[in-house]
Parts: C-alpha cells; sequence; structure tokens
C-alpha cells in the first residue's frame, strides 16, 4: 500500500497483471469500490485502487480480500 492523502489507496499486488482485473472485478461484485490500474501510464505492474470507507467498512474489505486471495 502507497501513502496518500486522499480517499482511497493504491494496492501494488505481487502477481501479474490478470490478477488485478479479476481481483478488482470480484471485489467490485461484492460490494467494494475498487479499479484495476495496472494499464495506468507510470505504473508497471498489478495495481489495484480502494476506496477507503469507515473503519468497519474497511475491517470487512480486509477479510473480503483475504478470502479472495486465498481462494486465488
Amino acid at each position: 500500500v502507497y501513502p496518500s492523502e486522499a480517499n482511497f489507496v493504491l494496492l501494488e499486488l505481487k502477481q501479474p497483471c490478470r490478477l488485478s482485473e479479476n481481483l478488482a472485478e470480484t471485489l467490485w461484485r461484492r460490494g467494494f469500490a475498487v479499479r484495476d490500474c495496472s494499464r495506468l501510464p507510470g505504473l508497471d505492474g498489478a495495481y489495484v485502487r480502494v476506496t477507503v470507507g469507515t473503519r468497519l467498512e474497511n475491517k470487512r474489505f480486509v477479510e473480503c480480500l483475504e478470502s479472495v486471495l486465498e481462494d486465488a
């Protein structure tokens, strides 16, 4: 995760670009505001942008992210 003062954080994944597309889509279907950023200029790799929510929403997101990554 990169430091941010915006309402989102940028996550760098240690997997190929395709994973970021699948991850973003899966999390979006589960109700989280995410965007695949792997094809943006200057980002060389697999990146996902996640909108920051409340403490409870962020906790739910982390739990869901862990679950999705375990299943990948």
